[in-house]
């Protein structure tokens, strides 16, 4: 327990610092992707990077800060950024049984097995489609 509340507490520090412009950018063409047990559609497109953002826009306009995920949806149609593979796995309902399984992975059923898979599909085609393939 111990371990990952270190990890919450620096994951919390950083997102902080980088917020207030203390941490420098992270650099071009770097690549991971995150999947959350606790992740909605929403969170997800609001939660994409300023940085990211530029990069897809390639000195077009992005949209401004505090944006909902419709307007950073509509953003990312008109750049091109197909999400329709990820929304094939979307759905609210499987999403919210999905984020209220627990985390301690332990006697999962067949039902919480298959929401985790497909909420992490649509995380991983989501991902794909916003920051490219993975890179080695």
């Amino acid at each position: 327990m111990r371990v990952m509340n270190d990890k919450q507490n620096k994951t919390m520090r950083q997102l902080v610092l980088r917020r207030v412009g203390a941490l420098v950018e992270v650099r071009e063409g770097r690549r991971l992707w995150f999947v959350r047990i606790d992740q909605t559609w929403d969170a997800f497109l609001e939660g994409v990077p300023e940085a990211q953002l530029r990069a897809i826009a390639e000195g077009g306009e992005i949209p401004k800060k505090g944006s909902s995920a419709r307007e950073i949806g509509a953003f990312f149609e008109r750049r091109n950024i197909d999400l329709e593979k990820a929304r094939q796995y979307w759905d609210p309902v499987r999403a919210k049984h999905a984020n209220g399984v627990g985390t301690s992975f332990t006697g999962l059923s067949d039902v919480d097995l298959e929401a985790l898979e497909l909420h992490a599909k649509w995380q991983v085609h989501a991902c794909r489609a916003i920051y490219g393939p993975i890179q080695g």
